[in-house]
């Protein structure tokens, strides 16, 4: 990777048609601002991960599982995780890890396989093997990983720009959002699939060239690896090169030949893992909702306006690629096809994905789903702020709010890494906050118990995921359920969890809360005790949340550590909205007219080098 960077940068910048040619001029000056994006891209989401996020937030969601597969690769050279959680293996990095839903024995031998492809966890293994915290080598590699894509957006967007001015601001917001500092040391697959875009891109462009093809090859057998949501953008890579060699067909047949065994690689081992390499054998069981393909519109939508969960909230400026895309594809600039192509196909594959019901909005979908194309939406904007002057300011108020986003992140950290909220719940954003859409607040949501996190009830391993329950003597007191989230609309809002359990007459069994998530003020509390409940049928316990301005409420359920408590689901319902809900037809017309800007943009722009080209 380090020579595919290396030649990357000895290659002279392309200059679009239209923009200057400034490649070449004072060749001492590109060596010295590459190496201080090189420097930057480095210290900047160490200082960030070191200052405002390792100090808040540990091993969260799936990240602790990940670095099992890493373990049992490093130890065992295998991916039956059976002896692994059924140990000690996880406490270095997450005492008392529970299997929970994230292995099954897929193949009925007694293999518990994880949900988790092993592309993540074999980038791991190096630092794994090298260091002696889990925890610190997973994070280095993430951060190294988050600066190589900096560099390498830095090298791309310098290119298809021609502008290096354009591509060092276009790289300093980057480096300074949202979207990637909140990700950039946590250990996830979508910053390694960002670098493996971006340098996929580059592969294309330099077609075909033997060196690139063969990173790109690389690329293509490894993006599946990483999560079986990329094998569409490896697909698309892929349809980029063969046109990019069409009437080369001997060397087009070298190449597809190494991309077929890539193919039979990944359909072996799913075959091998899942026991069926056709369908998408890890999240299958999370689909129970029969799909709803009426939803498509809506939730491309709020993948990037959604106020809780979408891009644009966090990072305000990436409106200039929703112009900026379609001037490009109409201007005829080739450079941008496969960039816009590519996203795309992203969000078109995320809005499948929830409406089948085998995603869900909440937790951190979708602005950390699209970090893989968040760097081609940066470089669609770098290309309108490089080819238009009306677009250079429209950027800088949208910067400003980008800024304003970032600090106002600081202030809550831990609420803001999940979600947008510890933005939408700062007073100041709460009427900006309320023109924008919301998917997330249906009239009525189900949340299961698993989706929290439970602190007291390690499961035995192999018993079956279900209620979480707590029981005496096996459980002491302390959180039963953490942290099932939901945001709410001004007005009013019922929760109700769903409980069961046993135990004396008197005394408590527990305690039911909702609390404000951002200042952790409870709104609601109640102790529940044997005579509320039944120990054998789910008795709902409903609070009315009211509000004048958005909230993220959080649920907790703690255990006194006595008898048996059980929760199974948390349902929300919206029971009363006040004041007109304009989101979603501000939001189309907001889509609509930067598409139409863009699109009148391209045409005039066509209209312009067509008549320059008659006159010549």
């Amino acid at each position: 990777m380090s020579r595919a960077l290396g030649s990357v940068s000895e290659a002279k910048a392309e200059a679009p048609r239209g923009m200057p040619a400034r490649a070449g001029r004072r060749p001492w000056l590109r060596l010295a601002l590459l190496c201080l994006v090189m420097v930057g891209s480095l210290a900047i989401p160490y200082g960030w991960h070191h200052v405002a996020t390792a100090p808040y937030v540990g091993l969260t969601g799936d990240e602790p599982h990940y670095l099992m597969i890493t373990h049992s690769l490093a130890t065992d050279r295998d991916l039956d995780l059976t002896n692994d959680y059924g140990g000690d293996a996880s406490d270095a990095w997450y005492p008392d890890l529970d299997a929970d839903e994230h292995v099954f024995d897929y193949r009925g031998d007694g293999q518990q396989i994880s949900v988790h492809t092993p592309g993540l966890p074999v980038l791991l293994l190096p630092g794994y093997l090298l260091m002696e915290n889990p925890v610190r080598a997973a994070r280095a590699t993430m951060l190294l990983v988050t600066a190589l894509t900096l560099i390498q957006f830095y090298l791309l967007c310098r290119q298809i720009t021609g502008s290096t001015g354009v591509a060092l601001a276009a790289w300093l917001i980057v480096a300074t959002s949202v979207p990637l500092l909140y990700l950039a040391g946590q250990v996830y697959p979508d910053i390694p699939a960002a670098l493996a875009i971006l340098l996929g891109v580059q592969a294309v462009r330099r077609a075909p060239s033997r060196r690139w093809g063969a990173l790109l090859t690389a690329i293509l057998w490894g993006l599946p690896f990483l999560h079986v949501r990329y094998v569409p953008l490896a697909v698309v890579l892929g349809l980029a090169w063969a046109l990019r060699l069409r009437g080369q067909w001997r060397t087009l047949l070298v190449w597809s030949g190494s991309w077929t065994l890539g193919i039979a690689a990944f359909a072996a081992f799913y075959l091998w893992s899942f026991g069926n390499p056709l369908v998408n054998a890890q999240y299958a069981h999370l689909s129970s909702a029969p799909a709803d393909w009426s939803r498509v519109p809506g939730i491309v939508l709020g993948l990037f306006w959604e106020r809780e969960v979408g891009i644009v909230p966090v990072a305000p400026w990436l409106v200039l690629a929703m112009a900026a895309a379609p001037a490009a594809l109409l201007h005829r600039d080739r450079a941008m096809v496969l960039p816009v192509a590519l996203i795309v196909t992203c969000v078109l594959v995320l809005a499948l994905a929830l409406a089948a019901g085998v995603a869900d909005w909440g937790w951190s979908l979708p602005w950390r789903f699209m970090l893989p194309v968040y760097p081609l939406l940066a470089l669609a904007a770098a290309w309108g702020v490089a080819r238009c002057a009306p677009v250079r300011w429209a950027a800088l108020p949208l910067l400003a709010a980008g800024l304003l986003v970032l600090a106002l992140s600081i202030r809550w950290p831990t609420g803001f890494y999940w979600r947008n909220a510890g933005v939408l719940a700062m007073p100041v954003l709460d009427r900006v906050q309320g023109l924008l859409p919301s998917q997330e607040f249906s009239e009525l949501r189900q949340v299961a118990a698993t989706s929290g996190v439970t602190t007291t009830h390690k499961r035995s391993y192999g018993e079956p995921p279900g209620p979480v329950c707590a029981r005496e003597p096996r459980s002491q007191e302390g959180f039963l359920s953490w942290g099932i989230r939901k945001g709410m609309l001004p007005g009013t809002m019922r929760v109700t969890f769903w409980l069961r359990g046993e135990g004396p007459a008197e005394g408590s069994l527990g305690q039911v809360r909702v609390l404000d998530e951002r200042s952790g003020e409870p709104l609601y509390a109640q102790d529940v005790g044997a005579a509320d409940l039944s120990p054998s049928d789910w008795s709902p316990v409903s609070f009315d949340v009211a509000s004048d301005r958005a909230r993220t409420l959080m649920v907790v359920v703690t255990y006194s550590g006595s008898g048996e408590l059980c929760l199974d689901r948390v349902t929300y319902e919206q029971t009363a909205v006040r004041g007109p809900q304009m989101g979603e037809p501000l939001a189309v017309g907001a889509t609509l007219l930067l598409v139409a800007a863009g699109t009148a943009w391209g045409l005039h722009g066509r209209r312009t080098e067509s008549s320059g080209t008659s006159r010549d």
